[in-house]
């Protein structure tokens, strides 16, 4: 896809909201997430205002979904799921497919639907396996491994609210 110069200097801003919003989940949570979630709201404002349909875009609702998911908020990752699910083509990138997955998968076991989770976040993980992009295939074992010690954690203690999902860094 080719832009002008005009257009391409309207993304930069769009562009380095998206690469600021990956950063920060990377980061990890809860503040890492907190600002994820900042950085890509910010992202889905602009977005909405350019009128943006470039394929590639939906790849950062996963990691805004993942992002909410993290910090609780499981009815507003949902939210992001289905809005991106809704602008999903035939020609969409796999790793946007299994960015939604992953999302999708955390979110299942946010809300208490072990095997759910744990089948979408597999789902996203086979989807990543045969592409060029071993971040995000770490990534989402990463993710594996944190729902998994979590639903661990919670089989040990009677649950009376949602499941929080944390970083690896924050599970002791």
């Amino acid at each position: 896809m080719h832009c002008s110069p005009a257009e391409e200097d309207a993304r930069l801003p769009f562009v380095g909201l998206v690469v600021l919003g990956q950063a920060e989940l990377l980061a990890g949570a809860p503040r890492g997430a907190a600002s994820a979630v900042e950085a890509l709201q910010r992202v889905r404002e602009l977005g909405a205002a350019m009128c943006a349909s470039d394929p590639p875009l939906p790849h950062w609702y996963g990691d805004l979904a993942e992002a909410l998911v993290l910090l609780g908020e499981t009815d507003q990752g949902g939210a992001v799921v289905r809005e991106a699910r809704a602008r999903v083509s035939g020609d969409t990138p796999g790793s946007v497919l299994a960015a939604l997955e992953r999302a999708e998968g955390l979110r299942e076991a946010g809300i208490g639907r072990a095997r759910e989770g744990a089948a979408r976040l597999r789902a996203a993980l086979d989807r990543l396996r045969p592409l060029p992009l071993p971040l995000e295939v770490v990534r989402s074992i990463e993710r594996r491994l944190v729902t998994a010690s979590q639903l661990v954690r919670d089989l040990r203690r009677p649950r009376t609210e949602p499941v929080r999902l944390h970083h690896p860094a924050t599970l002791r």
